[in-house]
């Protein structure tokens, strides 16, 4: 069931007409039962999708060899896919990391945008090197680093 759909057929004793008659009571002692049962209500939906979001966060990262924090790291609203270039396994991978490094250092990526941005510079025995590790492996962009350059000069 859609999320939007859920919360809507909860059973909130709350109505339009309740936000008409003004703010709730400042002081807590003060509660008014119908406020205090839509804050409840409330509450439990936040928590459904806390769990949802969890869970689904749980299942898209199984088996990747990002930390739960490396995933759960947000992209920027205006967040393009560039033209980055791509790394194979064949070329110097210095060259490659620093290359990518200064494009992540002008975009201003964070540290989960940059480990998840530049596993896609790679294809083949790079990825295949990537789709190896252990999951959950890499839980910073420094990690990911040590383990792209010797592995790769090998």
């Amino acid at each position: 069931m859609p999320l939007k759909r859920k919360l809507k057929e909860t059973s909130c004793p709350y109505t339009p007409a309740d936000r008409r008659q003004g703010a709730p009571p400042s002081a807590p002692q003060e509660v008014h039962p119908q406020w205090l049962a839509r804050f409840e209500c409330l509450q439990k939906g936040l928590q459904d999708v806390q769990h949802q979001i969890g869970g689904a966060l749980d299942d898209e990262i199984q088996g990747v060899p990002f930390s739960k924090e490396i995933m759960a790291d947000e992209l920027l609203l205006n967040w393009k896919e560039r033209n980055l270039p791509k790394y194979d396994g064949t070329t110097d991978p210095q060259e490659h990391l620093s290359c990518f490094e200064n494009i992540a250092l002008l975009h201003r990526y964070t540290v989960g945008v940059k480990c998840r941005v530049f596993v896609n510079t790679f294809t083949r025995s790079a990825q295949q090197w990537f789709n190896q590790l252990p999951s959950g492996s890499i839980r910073s962009f420094g990690e990911f680093r040590s383990l792209f350059s010797p592995s790769l000069c090998q």
